[in-house]
């Protein structure tokens, strides 16, 4: 996006880490990446990449943050993704999992639940954050563990020439600022 800036003011920049920094929830859930003018609350946010939701233990298939709407994740009771209304709702109970994971809130990820070894994955931080992992005493075919990921946060962006896209970048987040 494109924001108009004054000479000599303060932008704050958040840059999100993988293990949670800015908002990613408990469970490894990614941290977002934000500008903020005027201050350093969350209401101060200009621009925000959401984080991706985190890696439950032997899975890969964790929510994709970025894009206006955080993607589900696809395993373990489905965490929801962050929109831009609300927070993705945390894994259900499906599958013999003994507790949901947490709700995403305004910027932050959702808590992945525990269960002995199974801790599910955090939702990733975000406008708003991505649910939570569910932690699983077994699988859905009942053989193996089984843990649930986390949803990926939302994005937003105010000003003029706004995109966002989900899944562009793995690991830590970044932020580049160019001038005109």
């Amino acid at each position: 996006g494109t924001i108009s800036v004054t000479a000599g003011e303060t932008l704050y920049i958040y840059v999100g880490g993988q293990q949670g920094y800015n908002g990613g929830g408990s469970g490894g859930g990614g941290g977002a990446s934000d500008v903020r003018k005027g201050g350093t609350n969350l209401s101060n946010r200009i621009i925000v990449g959401g984080g991706g939701g985190g890696n439950a233990t032997g899975t890969s298939t964790s929510g994709v943050g970025g894009g206006l709407n955080g993607t589900a994740s696809s395993s373990g009771g489905n965490a929801g993704g962050g929109t831009q209304i609300g927070g993705g709702a945390g894994a259900g109970t499906n599958c013999g999992a003994v507790g949901p994971g947490g709700t995403g809130t305004l910027g932050t990820g959702g808590s992945g639940s525990v269960h002995n070894a199974c801790q599910g994955g955090g939702g990733g931080g975000g406008y708003y954050g991505g649910g939570g992992g569910n932690g699983t005493s077994y699988s859905c075919d009942g053989n193996q563990t089984q843990c649930g990921d986390g949803g990926g946060g939302s994005s937003y962006v105010t000003g003029t020439n706004t995109s966002t896209t989900s899944g562009v970048r793995s690991g830590h987040g970044q932020v580049i600022i160019s001038f005109q």
